[in-house]
């Protein structure tokens, strides 16, 4: 499968050279493709289009790790999670191979999950209650295929361990899976036995597996969960899905209700990518073909479709706030969804302060790159501005 073109300018690291290596910060910008047709849905922009600028917020040092990398952050209420390496990064050899966990107050490091089949721990972390749940998958050499994925969850309590799907033949290693944690529920995409695109879902708290009952004309990926509603990419909807990789499909946003199985339309536009859902919204990345990409969102009942910004890396929300990097401005963006302000915050004194990061409560925590940090590694975190956002 061959993907869009990356603009280097314009771009975080992703899944490596195949595109398959750990989403650790998100591809923004895709080119190559013609103009997709306009959204049905109206789109409302927010008012007061320059950010409010903000006094620089000073990082509070969290947790020092040395010359150990950190693939990718998550949390759940007092619980920092990320993905490390038992080598340091100097090692030929080093690659993301355990999952740590440590109190926000306390912290103490303790290992909670290891690579068992031999593969790579650097995608997503998504969190719900106790659970954890992570991706351990191995590259197919320079191809955006895999040799095996795993997709387990990890309870940190007491390291129970749910095996909720794998492969390690077939068409389901052409693409890996996508996959979100809310609210008690896991859920995810990936292909069957005829390689059609499906959702499954798990409920940790019933143990019981489910696939969404969706159109057969649909291709679903990038499920993402709040409540009861489980909202998703709907990629056939895009006339250039036949060009693109697991990792670079777009399309209209879709809305399943799982109490109704009732499926609707949040946004028509064929450019989303990554959605998340938490609360009362939706955000996304909207990938147009021309011009920049942007933060777009919608309430989870419909309506009209905000952009919040442009040139994002990996939104983030929880339903209050909305959370971005800025690739043009280089720094963190957020937009208060009541205030309707905003804001753009100035983090330290480094010029450029892309890194991964995950939006817990009202602080951002962050981990950037070794090579910017003094080959080594420290999570940190900031506090958001209270009343600016």
């Amino acid at each position: 499968m061959v993907g869009r073109t990356p603009d280097p300018a314009r771009r975080a690291v992703g899944r490596t050279a195949g595109c398959l290596a750990a989403l650790t910060l998100l591809i923004i910008g895709l080119e190559g493709c013609a103009e997709p047709p306009s959204s049905a849905s109206s789109t409302a922009t927010p008012s007061g289009n320059q950010p409010l600028a903000v006094d620089r917020l000073d990082p509070h040092d969290w947790l020092s790790l040395g010359p150990y990398g950190v693939g990718n952050l998550g949390c759940s209420g007092d619980e920092i999670a990320w993905t490390s390496s038992t080598q340091p990064i100097s090692k030929q050899n080093n690659r993301n191979d355990v999952i740590k966990v440590a109190n926000l107050t306390a912290p103490d490091p303790r290992v909670v999950a290891s690579a068992r089949h031999g593969g790579d721990l650097t995608d997503a972390l998504r969190a719900t209650g106790s659970w954890l749940v992570y991706l351990e998958y191995r590259q197919n050499g320079q191809t955006s295929s895999a040799d095996f994925w795993y997709l387990n969850a990890v309870n940190w309590t007491n390291e129970q361990l749910i095996g909720l799907a794998s492969a390690t033949s077939g068409p389901a290693l052409q693409e890996l899976p996508s996959y979100d944690a809310a609210d008690g529920r896991v859920v995810w995409n990936q292909l069957n036995s005829t390689g059609e695109s499906i959702l499954r879902m798990y409920d940790l708290g019933k143990g019981q597996w489910t696939t969404l009952p969706l159109p057969a004309t649909m291709y679903p990926v990038q499920p993402t969960l709040s409540a009861n509603s489980v909202v998703f990419v709907d990629n056939s909807t895009d006339p250039y899905r036949a060009q693109e990789d697991f990792f670079s499909r777009r399309g209209s946003i879709r809305r399943f209700d799982l109490s109704t199985n009732k499926i609707t339309t949040l946004s028509s536009d064929p450019s989303a990518w990554m959605p998340q859902a938490r609360g009362d919204e939706v955000i996304w990345t909207a990938m147009p073909s021309t011009g920049p990409s942007a933060v777009s969102g919608v309430q989870l009942e419909g309506g009209p479709i905000t952009a919040f910004g442009s040139d994002p890396v990996a939104p983030l929300t929880d339903g209050s706030i909305v959370v971005w990097y800025d690739s043009s401005d280089l720094n963190f963006m957020a937009f208060g969804l009541s205030s309707h302000h905003l804001v753009d915050l100035k983090i330290g004194n480094w010029p450029d302060i892309r890194s991964v990061f995950a939006l817990c409560g009202d602080r951002v925590f962050f981990a950037l790159p070794p090579v910017l940090d003094g080959s080594s590694s420290t999570i940190r975190y900031f506090v958001l501005p209270a009343g600016q956002v």
